[in-house]
């Protein structure tokens, strides 16, 4: 009874082992980039991403800025 315990762990090991996925990524540089630009509302400055304190029912307006950083025009 031990045998075939062992003998049954083993085997979902070796085929969870054998096929796993291989992940790679790109190395290139990403051709274009957003960057919030700072709101007045802005809670905290530091931070990339709009974190702002509006009241209920509240709307603003905010900005980003886009860069082609490739050697061609975007369509």
């Amino acid at each position: 009874m031990k045998y075939l315990k062992y003998l049954v762990l083993t085997t979902f090991f070796a085929l969870g082992v054998g096929w796993q996925a291989s992940v790679s990524a790109d190395a290139t540089a990403p051709l274009f980039s957003v960057k919030a630009e700072q709101h007045p509302n802005q809670i905290d400055k530091k931070v990339s991403y709009f974190d702002l304190k509006l009241s209920p029912q509240d709307s603003t307006q905010l900005k980003l800025k886009l860069s082609n950083n490739d050697k061609e025009q975007a369509v």
